[in-house]
Protein backbone atom coordinates (compact mmCIF):
# COMPACT_ATOMS: atom_id res chain seq x y z
CA UNK A 1 0.00 0.00 0.00
CA UNK A 2 1.21 3.72 -0.73
CA UNK A 3 2.01 5.99 2.26
CA UNK A 4 -0.40 8.24 1.08
CA UNK A 5 -3.52 5.59 0.75
CA UNK A 6 -2.37 4.26 4.07
CA UNK A 7 -2.72 8.05 5.63
CA UNK A 8 -6.01 8.80 4.37
CA UNK A 9 -7.23 5.31 5.33
CA UNK A 10 -5.92 4.57 8.76
CA UNK A 11 -8.50 7.10 10.88
CA UNK A 12 -11.27 5.92 9.05
CA UNK A 13 -10.19 2.01 9.37
CA UNK A 14 -10.03 2.49 13.06
CA UNK A 15 -13.49 4.26 13.15
CA UNK A 16 -15.23 1.57 11.32
CA UNK A 17 -13.61 -1.44 13.01
CA UNK A 18 -15.39 0.28 16.47
CA UNK A 19 -18.46 0.15 14.75
CA UNK A 20 -18.53 -3.42 13.72
CA UNK A 21 -17.30 -4.34 16.81
CA UNK A 22 -19.83 -2.17 18.56
CA UNK A 23 -22.67 -3.82 16.58
CA UNK A 24 -23.51 -7.24 18.29
CA UNK A 25 -26.56 -7.51 16.34
CA UNK A 26 -24.41 -8.45 13.33
CA UNK A 27 -21.96 -10.98 14.99
CA UNK A 28 -24.47 -14.26 14.28
CA UNK A 29 -22.48 -16.32 12.02
CA UNK A 30 -25.84 -16.74 10.29
CA UNK A 31 -25.74 -13.28 8.79
CA UNK A 32 -22.59 -12.49 8.03
CA UNK A 33 -21.79 -16.09 6.97
CA UNK A 34 -18.15 -16.15 9.22
CA UNK A 35 -16.77 -19.13 10.80
CA UNK A 36 -16.58 -17.19 14.11
CA UNK A 37 -19.59 -16.18 16.60
CA UNK A 38 -17.56 -13.30 17.86
CA UNK A 39 -16.07 -10.00 16.47
CA UNK A 40 -12.87 -10.47 16.40
CA UNK A 41 -12.17 -10.38 12.33
CA UNK A 42 -13.60 -6.84 12.98
CA UNK A 43 -10.71 -4.67 11.36
CA UNK A 44 -11.00 -6.91 8.50
CA UNK A 45 -14.70 -5.69 7.53
CA UNK A 46 -13.26 -2.27 9.29
CA UNK A 47 -11.14 -1.81 6.37
CA UNK A 48 -13.13 -3.21 3.41
CA UNK A 49 -15.69 -0.49 4.80
CA UNK A 50 -12.71 2.56 5.11
CA UNK A 51 -11.24 1.68 2.14
CA UNK A 52 -14.68 1.93 -0.10
CA UNK A 53 -15.63 5.74 1.73
CA UNK A 54 -11.94 6.43 1.37
CA UNK A 55 -12.25 5.68 -2.25
CA UNK A 56 -9.17 3.09 -2.65
CA UNK A 57 -9.27 0.81 -5.65
CA UNK A 58 -7.47 -2.47 -5.27
CA UNK A 59 -6.11 -4.80 -7.90
CA UNK A 60 -7.64 -8.48 -6.81
CA UNK A 61 -6.44 -11.50 -8.28
CA UNK A 62 -5.57 -15.03 -7.37
CA UNK A 63 -2.24 -15.26 -7.14
CA UNK A 64 -1.38 -13.19 -3.88
CA UNK A 65 -2.49 -15.55 -1.16
CA UNK A 66 -4.46 -18.71 -0.70
CA UNK A 67 -5.04 -20.93 2.92
CA UNK A 68 -3.74 -24.12 3.80
CA UNK A 69 -5.95 -26.69 2.82
CA UNK A 70 -7.97 -24.54 -0.38
CA UNK A 71 -7.78 -25.61 -3.40
CA UNK A 72 -5.77 -23.27 -5.82
CA UNK A 73 -7.85 -22.17 -8.71
CA UNK A 74 -6.28 -23.25 -12.46
CA UNK A 75 -3.59 -22.03 -13.90
CA UNK A 76 -2.89 -19.89 -10.70
CA UNK A 77 0.61 -19.99 -7.96
CA UNK A 78 -0.18 -18.28 -4.63
CA UNK A 79 2.44 -16.18 -3.07
CA UNK A 80 1.66 -16.60 0.29
CA UNK A 81 0.34 -18.66 2.36
CA UNK A 82 -2.01 -17.40 5.42
CA UNK A 83 -2.12 -20.28 7.91
CA UNK A 84 -4.84 -18.85 9.76
CA UNK A 85 -7.29 -21.81 9.78
CA UNK A 86 -7.01 -25.44 10.93
CA UNK A 87 -5.85 -27.56 7.56
CA UNK A 88 -5.33 -31.42 6.88
CA UNK A 89 -2.92 -34.01 5.17
CA UNK A 90 -3.85 -37.32 4.70
CA UNK A 91 -4.57 -38.02 8.87
CA UNK A 92 -1.81 -35.44 9.84
CA UNK A 93 -2.97 -31.73 10.71
CA UNK A 94 -2.01 -28.70 12.25
CA UNK A 95 -3.95 -25.79 13.50
CA UNK A 96 -1.87 -22.34 15.18
CA UNK A 97 -4.31 -22.04 17.61
CA UNK A 98 -3.00 -25.43 19.32
CA UNK A 99 0.53 -24.10 19.75
CA UNK A 100 -0.64 -20.76 21.35
CA UNK A 101 1.86 -21.28 24.96
CA UNK A 102 4.33 -23.12 22.58
CA UNK A 103 7.88 -22.17 23.76
CA UNK A 104 9.10 -24.55 20.50
CA UNK A 105 11.16 -21.82 19.89
CA UNK A 106 13.32 -21.81 22.95
CA UNK A 107 13.45 -25.66 22.98
CA UNK A 108 16.63 -26.91 21.33
CA UNK A 109 15.93 -29.09 18.02
CA UNK A 110 12.69 -29.44 18.81
CA UNK A 111 9.96 -29.30 15.23
CA UNK A 112 6.09 -29.48 14.37
CA UNK A 113 5.33 -33.24 13.83
CA UNK A 114 6.00 -33.36 9.76
CA UNK A 115 3.46 -34.35 7.60
CA UNK A 116 3.20 -36.99 5.41
CA UNK A 117 6.43 -36.72 2.77
CA UNK A 118 5.65 -36.01 -0.85
CA UNK A 119 5.43 -39.66 -2.05
CA UNK A 120 2.34 -40.12 0.19
CA UNK A 121 1.06 -36.99 -0.76
CA UNK A 122 1.31 -38.44 -4.56
CA UNK A 123 -0.89 -41.75 -3.99
CA UNK A 124 -3.70 -39.32 -1.75
CA UNK A 125 -5.49 -37.94 -4.47
CA UNK A 126 -6.05 -38.00 -8.21
CA UNK A 127 -7.32 -34.80 -9.03
CA UNK A 128 -3.69 -32.30 -10.04
CA UNK A 129 -5.49 -29.75 -8.76
CA UNK A 130 -6.49 -31.31 -5.27
CA UNK A 131 -2.72 -32.76 -5.17
CA UNK A 132 -1.35 -29.16 -5.34
CA UNK A 133 -3.24 -28.32 -2.38
CA UNK A 134 -1.95 -30.98 -0.09
CA UNK A 135 1.53 -29.93 -1.66
CA UNK A 136 1.15 -26.20 -0.77
CA UNK A 137 -0.29 -27.38 2.35
CA UNK A 138 2.74 -29.59 3.32
CA UNK A 139 5.56 -26.58 2.11
CA UNK A 140 3.77 -24.20 4.93
CA UNK A 141 4.64 -26.31 7.56
CA UNK A 142 7.53 -27.77 5.82
CA UNK A 143 8.92 -24.08 5.95
CA UNK A 144 8.02 -23.27 9.23
CA UNK A 145 10.26 -26.28 10.73
CA UNK A 146 12.90 -25.12 8.27
CA UNK A 147 12.81 -21.99 9.77
CA UNK A 148 12.90 -22.76 13.54
CA UNK A 149 15.83 -25.85 12.84
CA UNK A 150 18.06 -23.23 11.36
CA UNK A 151 17.62 -20.81 14.36
CA UNK A 152 18.37 -23.65 16.83
CA UNK A 153 21.42 -23.80 14.86
CA UNK A 154 22.07 -20.26 15.26
CA UNK A 155 21.23 -19.93 18.83
CA UNK A 156 23.51 -22.65 19.89
CA UNK A 157 21.66 -25.65 19.83
CA UNK A 158 23.45 -29.20 19.90
CA UNK A 159 23.42 -30.61 16.22
CA UNK A 160 20.26 -32.83 16.35
CA UNK A 161 20.02 -36.49 16.13
CA UNK A 162 19.43 -37.90 12.48
CA UNK A 163 16.07 -38.69 10.96
CA UNK A 164 14.21 -39.45 7.75
CA UNK A 165 12.36 -35.66 7.91
CA UNK A 166 15.69 -33.48 8.76
CA UNK A 167 16.92 -35.49 5.82
CA UNK A 168 14.37 -34.25 3.66
CA UNK A 169 14.63 -30.86 4.62
CA UNK A 170 18.25 -31.21 3.87
CA UNK A 171 17.04 -32.42 -0.31
CA UNK A 172 16.90 -31.28 -3.77
CA UNK A 173 13.59 -32.59 -3.33
CA UNK A 174 12.56 -30.29 -0.56
CA UNK A 175 14.27 -27.52 -2.20
CA UNK A 176 11.82 -28.32 -5.07
CA UNK A 177 9.07 -28.09 -3.31
CA UNK A 178 9.82 -24.79 -1.57
CA UNK A 179 11.21 -22.90 -4.26
CA UNK A 180 10.43 -19.32 -4.52
CA UNK A 181 7.41 -17.97 -6.10
CA UNK A 182 7.31 -14.90 -8.78
CA UNK A 183 5.26 -12.20 -9.53
CA UNK A 184 3.80 -12.74 -13.02
CA UNK A 185 3.83 -8.53 -13.67
CA UNK A 186 2.40 -9.54 -17.21
CA UNK A 187 -0.35 -11.72 -16.29
CA UNK A 188 -1.66 -8.88 -13.86
CA UNK A 189 -0.67 -6.15 -16.19
CA UNK A 190 -3.12 -7.57 -18.94
CA UNK A 191 -6.54 -7.34 -16.46
CA UNK A 192 -8.65 -4.31 -16.85
CA UNK A 193 -7.43 -2.80 -13.71
CA UNK A 194 -7.28 0.91 -12.20
CA UNK A 195 -3.94 2.23 -10.73
CA UNK A 196 -4.81 4.54 -7.81
CA UNK A 197 -1.66 5.92 -7.11
CA UNK A 198 1.56 6.28 -9.45
CA UNK A 199 4.26 3.59 -9.58
CA UNK A 200 7.80 4.25 -9.23
CA UNK A 201 9.88 4.77 -12.39
CA UNK A 202 12.32 2.04 -10.51
CA UNK A 203 11.64 -1.86 -11.02
CA UNK A 204 11.04 -2.06 -7.10
CA UNK A 205 9.38 0.69 -5.73
CA UNK A 206 11.08 1.43 -1.87
CA UNK A 207 8.84 -1.33 0.12
CA UNK A 208 9.75 -2.05 4.00
CA UNK A 209 7.66 -4.74 5.28
CA UNK A 210 6.28 -4.23 8.48
CA UNK A 211 4.75 -6.91 10.41
CA UNK A 212 3.02 -6.63 14.56
CA UNK A 213 3.61 -8.78 17.67
CA UNK A 214 3.49 -9.56 21.28
CA UNK A 215 5.63 -10.67 23.86
CA UNK A 216 4.55 -14.46 23.33
CA UNK A 217 5.64 -17.51 22.57
CA UNK A 218 2.50 -17.56 20.35
CA UNK A 219 4.06 -14.40 18.09
CA UNK A 220 7.87 -16.01 18.42
CA UNK A 221 7.73 -19.02 16.50
CA UNK A 222 5.73 -17.06 13.77
CA UNK A 223 8.49 -14.56 13.55
CA UNK A 224 10.65 -17.08 12.90
CA UNK A 225 8.39 -18.48 10.02
CA UNK A 226 8.04 -15.24 8.67
CA UNK A 227 11.74 -14.11 8.83
CA UNK A 228 13.27 -17.24 7.40
CA UNK A 229 9.94 -17.36 4.50
CA UNK A 230 11.02 -13.53 3.97
CA UNK A 231 14.97 -14.52 3.21
CA UNK A 232 14.06 -17.13 0.83
CA UNK A 233 11.54 -15.44 -0.84
CA UNK A 234 13.77 -12.92 -2.83
CA UNK A 235 11.24 -10.28 -1.29
CA UNK A 236 12.99 -6.23 -2.01
CA UNK A 237 13.70 -4.03 0.92
CA UNK A 238 13.80 -4.42 5.12
CA UNK A 239 11.71 -5.88 7.59
CA UNK A 240 10.83 -4.72 10.86
CA UNK A 241 9.03 -6.65 13.71
CA UNK A 242 6.74 -3.71 15.30
CA UNK A 243 7.19 -5.11 19.63
CA UNK A 244 4.22 -4.19 21.36
CA UNK A 245 4.53 -5.53 25.18
CA UNK A 246 3.69 -4.02 28.26
CA UNK A 247 6.81 -2.80 30.45
CA UNK A 248 6.84 -6.02 32.65
CA UNK A 249 6.53 -8.29 30.37
CA UNK A 250 9.13 -6.86 27.85
CA UNK A 251 11.42 -7.28 31.35
CA UNK A 252 11.24 -11.07 30.70
CA UNK A 253 10.98 -11.31 27.37
CA UNK A 254 13.13 -13.84 25.65
CA UNK A 255 12.64 -13.09 21.85
CA UNK A 256 14.19 -10.05 21.37
CA UNK A 257 16.73 -10.99 18.39
CA UNK A 258 14.48 -12.29 16.76
CA UNK A 259 14.40 -9.99 14.34
CA UNK A 260 15.10 -6.56 13.80
CA UNK A 261 13.09 -4.60 15.70
CA UNK A 262 11.10 -1.09 16.86
CA UNK A 263 9.69 -1.46 20.10
CA UNK A 264 6.44 0.09 20.68
CA UNK A 265 5.86 -0.70 24.75
CA UNK A 266 2.85 1.66 25.17
CA UNK A 267 0.06 -0.42 25.51
CA UNK A 268 -3.58 0.44 26.72
CA UNK A 269 -6.87 -1.51 26.72
CA UNK A 270 -9.39 -0.16 24.08
CA UNK A 271 -12.77 0.92 25.88
CA UNK A 272 -15.01 -0.61 23.35
CA UNK A 273 -12.95 -3.70 21.67
CA UNK A 274 -10.93 -4.30 24.61
CA UNK A 275 -8.07 -4.41 22.70
CA UNK A 276 -4.36 -3.84 23.78
CA UNK A 277 -3.18 -1.50 21.03
CA UNK A 278 -0.07 0.73 20.35
CA UNK A 279 0.87 4.21 21.48
CA UNK A 280 2.70 5.05 18.19
CA UNK A 281 4.77 8.77 18.55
Amino acid sequence: MHIDDLRALAPLWLSKTEEVRQDKSHWSTNITGDIYGMGWISEMYGYSFGAAEVGLRHKINDDIMIYPGYTPRIGTEPLILHYGLPFKVGNWSFSKLEHHEDGIVYDCNRLFPPPPFPREVEVMESDPNVKRALYLSIECIHTLNEGLLLHHTSVGCPKPQWSKYLSFLKSKRFSELTKPKYWNSLKVENKLTVQHVALSKSRHPKIHTLFSTECSSYFDWQTVGLMHSFRISGQPGNITRLLSCTDEDLKNYKGRDLAPTHYVPSMNRHPLTGDWYKLLI
